[in-house]
């Protein structure tokens, strides 16, 4: 019969070994506060476990088998989640087995016997159980420092996927070790190798999560610029638009005053060949006095659509003001920009306005090729040149170079 002492102290280590395994849930961010399963739960769990295991002679296979439904259920209760209690579970119990059955196959070396006879012998097992207990303990303390160091991420990822299923290796690895004790085999250095078994498992598994830290931190750099990547084309892509919608007129959508003028100066900077037309709108006073400026609006509209449908693509049509427009034509002379004006007075004289009747416009063109002309000089001799247009035409509009 097992000695009070050894059970007691066997009890007490069990506990301790509760706290540690609590401790290392905890580090892998899985163990909650505490409210929902309190740690001492799983101290009493382990120390009934111990104190069974110290009072009946069970096999290796039962033994692990009780440790790790102890700390599943635990775990799992703690988490709220079965697949975090479980790898949780997993990860503590190989540091456990590891140090339990490293003390079993010792004893068992020392002793001349076979880890199934030392778990047998009722003077020896509670001794061994206290002095595998108490080595993990100081494994858990080892094993968190390791997680300090390379914290694992419990919330997921490729890299926790990896450990999870490497918890279930190791417990298939582990029960399968203890399965000689089960069947009582006298086999010829069987402490040695479970020994050495569980040694290269411990090494494995601090292998393992060191890996498994290293790649999930590369991904998670990685995930992040990716993130980071997606929020500044995201950034750019507004800013694109907020930069289209500060250059354009809301109404017609046609490029602002601002970009129009831009337009010009960069091509004559550029000394590149270029021709302009200023249009103003025939009577859109009129139209707004007389229908309301909703109507006005929808005149406006028409002229933009006539002018985008009779300018080629490189114009650049720009609204200058309440009802003046300018066309920029690179590559264009004054004969050219004005047929293309032409072109959309036909286009408005074939669509009127819906209660209104056909728009109409005034226009004057000028080219580029005057040295020393600046980008205003030659939009006011444009615009000149239409004002001169609006004279000469009653009723008809006629536009001329100038």
């Amino acid at each position: 019969m097992a000695a009070p002492a050894a059970i007691a102290a066997t009890v007490v280590l069990a506990v301790c070994a509760a706290l540690a395994g609590w401790g290392l849930v905890r580090r892998l961010g899985i163990g909650g506060d505490g409210r929902r399963f309190p740690p001492v739960l799983l101290a009493v769990l382990l120390a009934a476990w111990g104190s069974a295991a110290s009072l009946a002679a069970v096999p290796l296979v039962v033994l692990c088998a009780g440790a790790w439904a102890a700390f599943a259920l635990a775990f799992c209760l703690a988490s709220g989640r079965a697949a975090h209690g479980l790898f949780a579970a997993n990860l503590v119990f190989s540091c456990f087995a590891v140090s339990v059955l490293l003390v079993f196959s010792a004893a068992s070396i020392l002793v001349g016997g076979m880890p199934w006879q030392v778990v047998e012998d009722d003077s020896l097992r509670p001794a061994v159980l206290a002095a595998g207990l108490a080595l993990f303990c100081g494994a858990a303390l080892a094993f968190r420092g390791l997680l300090d160091r390379f914290p694992l991420d419990a919330e997921g990822g490729r890299s926790y996927a990896a450990l999870f299923w490497f918890g279930w290796f190791s417990l298939a690895y582990i029960l399968f070790d203890a399965l000689p004790s089960l069947f009582r085999l006298d086999v010829p250095l069987l402490s040695e190798f479970l020994g050495a078994s569980m040694l290269l498992l411990g090494v494995s598994v601090a292998a393992f999560v060191v890996a498994t830290s290293l790649l999930g931190r590369d991904a998670h750099v990685e995930e992040e610029y990716l993130a980071l990547m997606e929020r500044r084309e995201r950034q750019e892509a507004r800013l694109g638009q907020l930069r289209d919608q500060a250059s354009r007129d809301a109404l017609t959508g046609l490029v602002s005053r601002r970009t129009g003028l831009r337009t010009v100066e960069d091509l004559l900077e550029h000394g590149r060949p270029f021709a302009v037309a200023y249009l103003d709108m025939n009577g859109l006073k009129a139209v707004n006095d007389t229908f309301g400026h909703e109507a006005g609006d929808a005149c406006l509209v028409r002229l933009a659509d006539a002018l985008r449908s009779s300018f080629p693509g490189r114009a650049a049509l720009c609204r200058m003001s309440g009802d003046e427009f300018l066309v920029v034509l690179p590559e264009g002379d004054e004969r050219e920009v004005g047929r293309h004006a032409g072109e959309a007075l036909e286009v408005l004289a074939a669509q009127p306005v819906e209660g209104v009747g056909a728009v109409s416009f005034s226009f004057g063109t000028a080219a580029s090729g005057c040295e020393g002309e600046s980008a205003a000089a030659l939009v006011a001799r444009a615009d000149r040149a239409m004002y001169q247009s609006k004279r000469a035409y009653h009723g008809r509009v006629s536009g001329g170079a100038r």
